[in-house]
């Protein structure tokens, strides 16, 4: 079990890992991507290889899990952007587990939950489905600014709508 926080800093890195966790699912949802894209240190990893079995057990056809790891801040908005065009989506991160590993790093789980929802005539073997699983992220303090340094996505259970 991570260590309670006990420093005022500590709070406050926690504080600020919050709210820009609550920007990235705000910016994905409304497709900001400019402002989502900044989130993310240039060098950023984004794990979704947890995703393929889920996806494929809905009908997805879905390429080999180590291919669902994207590279760089601009490789990560590339691939999510283009996975989510025309998708309507809800994002939640809930009851986020903290450990602060150094006075400018912070670990963070968060539970999550997802809603999405295809357009009319999208070439997927379902309209939609709601997700439930885990964000697993590191994230950085440069330049008085928390950013995103890596983000590992595991779903537990997708219900298809």
């Amino acid at each position: 079990m991570p260590p309670v926080p006990r420093t005022q800093d500590d709070l406050i890195a926690i504080h600020g890992v919050s709210q820009l966790k609550a920007r990235y699912f705000r910016f994905m949802d409304t497709k900001k991507w400019d402002l989502w894209e900044a989130l993310y240190t240039p060098d950023a990893v984004l794990d979704a290889s947890g995703d393929a079995e889920a996806m494929a057990s809905l009908g997805f056809s879905m390429p080999p899990a180590e291919t669902l790891v994207f590279r760089t801040a601009a490789g990560i908005r590339q691939a999510v952007s283009g996975a989510l065009e025309g998708v309507r989506t809800v994002h939640h991160g809930h009851m986020g587990e903290f450990e602060i590993l150094a006075p400018d790093r912070v670990k963070a789980i968060w539970a999550m939950q997802d809603i999405i929802r295809y357009p009319a005539g999208a070439p997927t073997p379902i309209k939609g489905f709601d997700g439930f699983g885990h964000y697993e992220d590191q994230y950085v303090l440069r330049d008085g600014q928390w950013l995103i340094e890596s983000v590992r996505l595991t779903r537990l259970v997708l219900l298809p709508v």
